[in-house]
């Protein structure tokens, strides 16, 4: 009987053959076959720019696809050449591989059919085939210990230590925008970053004092707050105990055209008294006579001498009492009869023998010289405060 062979290509002597000759068989499937395919080392030459093809056959001799580790080399025009290591005919059977890379350039080492594993020039790599593709031997390790310092091409850092990166003293130059940095070595102080895609942030100056961040529909600039509601709190006093008025002071007239002043619960220290309001400026303080003409209360004159030093709001009916004082609503204009000078306007109810109410207004006299008020305060014709809150509103032109 014929002998037959295994898929390592190991001799297997028919029964009753070989006789005389056996043991040189047997010999040369130990020292040879079994061998190469536990321990032995064979050379792939590339001295061409092709690919290597290696095969098994039906002998016990020497067979380079038949050893554990495939040692590639270059040569020649094979120098740099990157391509194929086929296991050709005989070799679509279960075995594992040692591929050692010396070359220049990547080896994928693949049966005839499949896609293989690429073994990078320089590196060895355990490979299996299964018969039908060459996959990798091992995809998990329980430990691995490294003798150096995993690089940081390779996904490591390049260093033993476990102290992170010192941005400080470990990297130079400036960290560019693609890798999560600005690109720059300083950043303007006191200025807005405005992102600009994959190039170095762009920046917006503070500029005028009371600018706001404005969006111009593409970018972000410094620009003059938008004009809002043209009506200004200006300020509040909340009276609980005596006072003789309640004033305000420093606002412009220059800035708004007229003001407001909202009065509650103002009630007088004694009864059968009347509200006034008196304007002023820091130069010439609270006007002591006004030559205020042709106030009028309830559609009646009540004051046209120039010897006023103020503008009733109330006739002499306020009482002092718990009925809740005086409310209401008092206008200063900077403009009447297309001039400069104040005029006023007012509209209070307040609880005096019975409910009350009362509408008043009037011009300054158009006669004297201009006046810009910058002060305005209230007060009772006699008697203190005794009540209230007042505050205190601007009218803007825009």
């Amino acid at each position: 009987m014929a002998s037959t062979y295994s898929d390592l290509k190991i001799e297997l002597i028919g029964t009753g053959d070989q006789t005389g000759t056996w043991g040189t068989t047997t010999n040369n499937n130990f020292s040879v076959a079994i061998s190469e395919a536990i321990t032995g080392s064979a050379d792939v030459a590339y001295s061409s720019a092709a690919d290597v093809t290696v095969t098994l056959t039906d002998v016990n001799s020497a067979q380079t696809a038949r050893n554990l580790r495939l040692n590639i080399t270059e040569s020649g025009a094979g120098i740099g050449y990157t391509g194929n290591l086929i296991l050709g005919s005989g070799c679509q059977i279960e075995k594992l591989y040692l591929v050692n890379n010396t070359t220049t350039a990547t080896k994928t080492i693949k049966n005839t059919s499949g896609t293989g594993i690429a073994v990078p020039a320089g590196k060895s790599m355990f490979v299996y085939n299964n018969g039908t593709n060459v996959v990798d031997a091992t995809t998990h390790l329980s430990s691995l210990t490294l003798g150096a310092a995993l690089p940081v091409a390779s996904g490591g850092t390049g260093t033993t230590s476990t102290t992170f990166t010192n941005l400080a003293t470990n990297v130079t130059g400036t960290l560019p925008v693609a890798n999560g940095g600005t690109s720059l070595a300083t950043l303007t102080a006191n200025n807005v970053i405005l992102g600009n895609g994959t190039s170095a942030p762009s920046f917006v100056a503070p500029s005028t004092s009371g600018n706001v961040l404005t969006s111009n529909g593409t970018t972000w600039t410094s620009a003059a707050a938008a004009s809002g509601s043209p009506m200004v709190f200006i300020g509040t006093t909340l009276i609980t105990s005596a006072v003789a008025n309640v004033s305000f002071t420093g606002f412009s007239s220059s800035t708004y055209i007229a003001i407001m002043l909202q009065y509650q619960g103002m009630e007088p220290g004694s009864d059968v008294n009347n509200l006034r309001l008196q304007i002023g400026n820091s130069a010439s303080g609270y006007l002591a006579s006004g030559y205020y003409s042709n106030i009028l209360t309830n559609g009646a004159t009540n004051e046209n001498t120039g010897s006023v030093a103020s503008w009733k709001l109330t006739d002499a009916n306020v009482r002092s009492s718990t009925n809740g004082g005086c409310n209401g609503i008092a206008w200063v204009s900077q403009i009447a009869n297309s001039s400069t000078q104040p005029s006023f306007f007012s509209d209070t109810s307040w609880w005096g023998y019975a409910p009350y109410t009362s509408r008043a207004g009037g011009p300054l006299d158009t006669s004297a010289a201009s006046f810009a008020f910058t002060q305005v305060r209230l007060f009772y014709a006699s008697g203190n405060i005794n009540n209230g809150r007042v505050s205190l509103y601007g009218l803007k032109a825009s």
